[in-house]
């Protein structure tokens, strides 16, 4: 979910009470088996099956509805993972490519919770094992 805490209001307590709505929830298979294009500037991934990012992403904004997904914008939740944004040569490049990787099978076991305290880049705050993780 974007936007959500700030990072510098991330403290102890919000970790905690992420901890107990992501309890729930348990640890998933997906598979990344096709691109998508939001408009002609993001290029990414989609996850199959969706349900499981959906119903986490619909736990996490039942217990803060004051944080909607990409601030209320956009009336649906679409799983995704951004592979790039802006420069539409490139991730046409990068399409071409990542095509010939697909399907990408994958194991969710655990949820990160992401800010930029530095302005530079993504920081873990917070990460969260869902349990049923493979050994």
């Amino acid at each position: 979910m974007y936007p959500f805490v700030r990072p510098d209001a991330v403290t102890q307590e919000v970790v905690i009470e992420l901890s107990g709505v992501l309890a729930e929830f348990r640890s998933f298979d997906f598979t990344l088996s096709r691109l998508g294009w939001f408009g002609e500037e993001v290029l990414y991934l989609v996850p199959e099956p969706s349900d499981p990012f959906v119903q986490i992403t619909a736990a996490v904004l039942g217990r803060h509805p004051e944080y909607p997904p990409y601030g209320g914008e956009h009336a649906d939740v679409v799983p995704h993972l951004t592979v790039g944004h802006r420069d539409r040569g490139a991730l046409e490049t990068a399409a071409a490519a990542i095509a010939t990787a697909l399907p990408i099978r994958a194991h969710a076991e655990e949820i990160w919770l992401l800010g930029t305290i530095s302005g530079v880049g993504w920081e873990r705050l917070g990460r969260f094992q869902l349990p049923g993780t493979r050994p």
